[in-house]
């Protein structure tokens, strides 16, 4: 879980260092940054959310990185929407800014039910899978970063017989059984 810029940092780290040592492509990070706008239940499995999400490149390095993000946990093709808002350059960073709706196919435990408590997550892939990409929060773009203070939500977000109690970015490594169709994938 990345609550502060020296998490992020010692992650960074640990990652570059494991690229080295398993000569894989060394890693370009992404800041990526998520606003959640709306939040609403669709079936016992299925969560629809809006927002926004943005990436930010730095031209003539990323250059050659394509534009774009997925959720691997949608529930199906036509469940998500995604429009482009803008693209500013500013300096030498691009933002990218897009409005998605999505819905997502989540694994929830009602056995406690009426006092269950339910982790809704959103995973974000990079669309490139030619390149090892790295998808970083993008700090900078929070006033606060800690997981009680919820960032990246709604201030007003409102989702009936729930109450939020954090919000964060974190990773998890996965060991997929494919290479997606490419041998030297590495994403």
């Amino acid at each position: 879980t990345i609550v502060d810029r020296a998490g992020l940092d010692n992650f960074l780290t640990s990652v570059e260092k494991s690229s080295k040592e398993s000569s894989v492509q060394p890693p370009v990070f992404i800041p990526t940054g998520l606003f959640v706008q709306s939040m609403e239940y669709s079936n016992a499995n299925n969560t629809i959310v809006t927002g926004y999400l943005w990436q930010r490149f730095t031209l003539g390095v990323h250059d050659d990185i394509q534009r774009g993000f997925l959720f691997p946990e949608m529930s199906s093709a036509d469940d998500m929407e995604v429009e482009e808002q803008f693209r500013r350059k500013e300096g030498n960073t691009e933002t990218v800014h897009w409005f998605f709706r999505v819905v997502l196919r989540e694994r929830f435990d009602y056995s406690h039910y009426p006092f269950d408590k339910a982790n809704i997550w959103l995973r974000l892939w990079s669309s490139d899978f030619e390149n090892n990409v790295v998808l970083i929060p993008d700090l900078e773009a929070h006033t606060l970063i800690n997981p009680t203070s919820l960032p990246g939500l709604e201030k007003d977000l409102f989702l009936p017989g729930w109450t939020f109690e954090q919000s964060y970015y974190d990773y998890k490594y996965n060991t997929f059984t494919t290479d997606f169709g490419k041998v030297s994938h590495q994403g």
